[in-house]
């Protein structure tokens, strides 16, 4: 489902949810602070209130008309006084000639169409000027087409006269002349193209009397004005008066407002949030999706792991570490950007053996990394693995606490590998099996770490079967980079909704450099929180669970940690504990 077209905007709406909700309640707030406090007035009361009224007349062109005007020079000729001091005449005075100006005209060519607005105190008023104004313009405009009019009457009637006496002559010079006359054909064939061209004219005088005569106006009303009250046309656009459907259609508008900006910022998001953006950002294979904590929780149970062991995290812990013991490693070889725009080849490793060593790092700060650490080694030491916790993140050392381990000497306080005994470096913690190396006070990285790093691994290895070291983030600091070439492996932790896509990008990079060993990424604070929620034990059996490996487990002392373990006698730890897994299997 989650690859599906509808997750892809189901998971950001339920993801910025708030948002949505933020919207509609502040729309919500103010509709119901701005609603009008009498919304229920009629239309003889919203009239009654009015102050002004507005007509509108529409004149349009009349198809019978011979010389029709241009509309741009109809509004020219409307600007001239001419036209003001005849709708003023018109009223005996009654309008003053700042409201006739203010009657505004508009034209449109296409409809033929010629609009007048008046404004006035009252409807009738305005009904009055708008009409006034129409007939008068109507008037004005067909005097204009009528002077031109005549003129063209006067040209046509000389060119009527000329051609009558023409007519005349020819008339009078065919009859004396004979049927059979050269000279006859050629006056035949004049006299009948001035006859023709006499009726041409003689139409054209018929149509300049009719409309000098007034037969056919210019203009004719298309519309007859309607007073309304001033700011009622733009109700079509403005709210409705009614509360119930003025809230219900605000709602819905800010319903959609919230989609829209939170498919938005959804888009314009590059953090990583679920397994497949992991996957696909950083190049590897998620082995573990711990879910979301409360801080709340965390403060209560910071070693879950320890104090639930059938709960969800103690579940991933197990499943994680499986992973890391069977699954195969990825060797990162060299700096390539593929297709899918991973950073980095990489190469399987079958491991012949678990690794016993491990680096634990992070993208960014504050991923959870060292909560990750001290969770990973009780759930390594669970199953009968003496686990050395290596704290190497000088500058936010944080997993002695999650241990219960107290400060003390550590290895910023050291000169060299040599400096100090290993076993006087060497902790207890809370956790049975586990033990821990603190990294002193806090600091850069201490001058010898890099110089002597293969004797200080070398020397972790003897005091244990796993040793875990947790580092600062690799894309801020080089203790990472400096242990990796001498790890069999490697985890990579990235918080959801933290790190984006270009800096898992370069932790990638930093990683291959060192051609590092990963065994894959772990997702913290995912959103799949319900995913190992199952648990195999109920509460009452995870407790006595936990006693029961409390009791028959006890914590290694510094003298005991002091003594190298064989690898050989490792070997057949791990086998008996690995044999004994199956049988309970």
């Amino acid at each position: 489902m989650n690859d599906s077209p509808l997750a892809r905007y189901l998971v950001p709406l339920r993801r910025w949810w708030w948002i949505i909700a933020a919207i509609l309640v502040v729309t919500i707030g103010v509709t119901m602070a701005t609603l009008p406090n009498d919304v229920e007035l009629t239309e003889q009361q919203l009239a009654e209130q009015a102050t002004q009224f507005r007509a509108t007349h529409i004149l349009i062109r009349n198809d019978e008309a011979t010389n029709q005007l241009s509309f741009e020079l109809i509004l020219l000729l409307s600007r001239q006084g001419d036209l003001t001091n005849r709708v003023v005449a018109a009223t005996d005075g009654q309008v003053e000639a700042g409201d006739v100006e203010s009657v505004q005209l508009a034209a449109d060519p296409i409809t033929e169409t010629l609009t007048i607005t008046a404004v006035q105190d009252s409807p009738d008023a305005a009904a009055e000027l708008s009409n006034v104004y129409a007939e008068q313009l109507v008037s004005f405009l067909d005097e204009r087409s009528e002077g031109s009019a005549r003129t063209e009457f006067r040209q046509v009637t000389e060119q009527l006269d000329d051609i009558e006496a023409r007519i005349d002559g020819i008339q009078d010079e065919l009859a004396t002349l004979g049927e059979f006359d050269r000279d006859r054909v050629l006056l035949q064939a004049e006299l009948d193209g001035l006859v023709t061209e006499f009726s041409r004219l003689l139409s054209v005088e018929q149509a300049l009397s009719s409309r000098v005569a007034g037969l056919a106006e210019g203009f004719v009303t298309l519309q007859e004005p309607s007073p309304v009250p001033v700011g009622e046309e733009e109700a079509v656009l403005a709210l409705p008066a009614n509360p119930v459907i003025r809230v219900g259609a605000l709602t819905v508008l800010a319903l959609i407002l919230g989609i829209v900006v939170v498919l938005t910022i959804d888009y314009l998001d590059t953090r990583i949030r679920t397994r497949r953006e992991a996957e696909e950002a950083f190049g590897l294979p998620v082995l573990a999706e711990l879910p979301f904590r409360r801080k709340r929780d965390r403060d209560v149970q910071p070693l879950p792991s320890l104090s639930e062991p059938s709960g969800i995290t103690a579940e991933v812990m197990r499943a994680l570490t499986l992973s890391i013991e069977l699954a195969p490693t990825w060797h990162l070889t060299s700096l390539t950007r593929s297709a899918d725009g991973a950073v980095g080849t990489k190469t399987p490793v079958a491991p012949d053996k678990p690794p016993r060593t491990l680096v634990v790092t992070s993208a960014l700060t504050g991923d959870g990394k060292s909560t990750l650490v001290a969770n990973l080694a009780v759930s390594i030491a669970e199953g009968g693995k003496r686990v050395l916790v290596v704290d190497c993140d000088f500058r936010r050392p944080a997993v002695g606490a999650l241990l219960d381990v107290d400060t003390g000497i550590g290895l910023r306080d050291l000169d060299g590998v040599g400096d100090l005994p290993m076993h006087e470096l060497i902790a207890s913690t809370a956790a049975p099996n586990v033990t821990m190396i603190r990294a002193g006070s806090k600091g850069i990285t201490p001058p010898w770490f890099r110089g002597q790093i293969i004797d200080f691994v070398h020397g972790c290895q003897r005091q244990a079967d796993v040793v875990i070291f947790d580092t600062g983030p690799i894309t801020l600091t080089n203790e990472a980079s400096a242990l990796l070439p001498y790890m069999d492996s490697s985890l990579l932790v990235a918080r959801a909704g933290k790190v984006a896509t270009d800096q898992a990008r370069g932790a990638i990079e930093q990683l291959t450099q060192v051609g590092a060993h990963v065994s894959g990424v772990v997702l913290v604070g995912s959103e799949a929180r319900r995913r190992y929620g199952y648990g195999y034990y109920t509460a009452a059996e995870g407790r006595q669970r936990r006693d029961r490996w409390a009791s028959t487990t006890e914590r290694p002392t510094s003298d005991e940690a002091e003594e190298p373990a064989d690898p050989a006698d490792a070997e057949v730890s791990v086998s008996a504990t690995d044999s004994r897994q199956n049988q309970d299997t």
